[in-house]
């Protein structure tokens, strides 16, 4: 909800377009690589389970175990040749779709704040906001934010994704010939460790296109200081979302400071613009906490899960859960904070 009489109301509903746009490219990206997947799903099942019925009928005609084991093992190592190479094929394209989303999410970006630039003049009668624009390069920009490029943390764990999950898959398939399991069993534990590795490479995959427009995005708001001092933070107010994004909404941060989001995060940034929006002054919309506050008992109690009672009772504030996380990969982004470190268990009594 946004302050009608404000002409942030109107930029608030626009960056809420925005973010329907960039759902609508991810879910395009997460749709390819399921399908993508699907397919070699298939073709690994049907060899497993030939595989395990060819094992079955030689211990059924007489063989040893250790006889069938050894012509299983040649053709478990020729299936996990064939199946580290479908793998390595689809993490090339896993890869190549996410530095084809990127670039869209990118150019995405320019449009957007140009999109945000426009309403604020109309908004607030002034259209030399748009016309004191500054533009930034698109190729410089995907330059900046190519973090996909060969050789870079991203990139190196898309690539090592194939290699774990040939292991379980390999480690599965002997493990299940070992004690005589039916094909389909076989299979079911397969698709558990391929379905990991899938969920690894989609949350990669969008990740890094969210990132991309955030970062293009704040780069363009330090291009155009002029016009914007900094921006504030928008979460998704939804029963999904992530208390600790949930606290962040519509808190100011500085030009030069790059919104992170955790992965699968799905937050953005609306740009503060010089001489309309105070940094001390609360947000012009209505923000998380705020929120929260109206919302049923059934859905505080899906966004705060196991704190909604010290909520309710006004031991904790939604800002209490708001922490941050740091990784090599992932840098600092915001982290739910446990119960018990706002609210830590009392020392037992003498």
């Amino acid at each position: 909800m946004t302050d009608q009489g404000s002409p942030y109301g109107a930029i608030y509903e626009a960056v809420e377009r925005h973010r329907a746009e960039l759902l609508r490219l991810e879910h395009g990206a997460t749709a390819d690589t399921l399908k993508a997947y699907g397919k070699v799903w298939a073709r690994l099942r049907r060899r497993v389970e030939t595989l395990a019925k060819q094992h079955r009928a030689a211990i059924d005609a007489g063989e040893s175990p250790d006889q069938a084991w050894v012509a299983d093992y040649q053709r478990v190592s020729e299936l996990m040749a064939q199946v580290e190479g479908d793998l390595r094929r689809l993490h090339d394209r896993v890869y190549q779709r996410t530095v084809s989303a990127e670039s869209r999410a990118i150019e995405m970006g320019e449009r957007h704040f140009q999109d945000v630039l426009a309403i604020s003049g109309d908004a607030y009668g002034d259209p030399a906001i748009m016309a004191s624009y500054n533009r930034v390069p698109l190729e410089a920009m995907r330059d900046l934010v190519g973090t996909l490029r060969p050789g870079t943390p991203l990139r190196v764990l898309l690539d090592g994704l194939g290699t774990v999950a040939s292991q379980q898959i390999r480690d599965e398939l002997m493990a299940g010939l070992a004690v005589g399991e039916g094909p389909r069993a076989v299979a079911r534990r397969i698709r558990g460790a391929l379905g990991g590795d899938m969920s690894r490479a989609l949350r990669i995959s969008r990740t890094e296109m969210l990132r991309a427009y955030r970062t293009a995005t704040n780069e363009r708001y330090r291009a155009n200081e002029h016009l914007v001092n900094g921006w504030r933070w928008v979460s998704s107010k939804d029963s999904r979302v992530c208390p600790a994004c949930l606290a962040l909404d519509g808190t100011w941060h500085p030009a030069s400071e790059v919104q992170q989001d955790h992965p699968n995060g799905r937050c953005q940034a609306i740009p503060s613009l010089r001489g309309r929006d105070n940094p001390d002054d609360p947000a012009p919309w209505e923000t998380g906490a705020q929120w929260l506050e109206k919302q049923s008992p059934e859905t505080q109690q899906q966004v705060l899960g196991g704190a909604v009672e010290a909520y309710r009772e006004g031991k904790i504030v939604l800002s209490d859960l708001q922490g941050t996380a740091t990784s090599p990969l992932w840098g600092t982004v915001p982290r739910r904070r446990a119960l018990s470190e706002v609210i830590p268990k009392s020392e037992p009594s003498a």
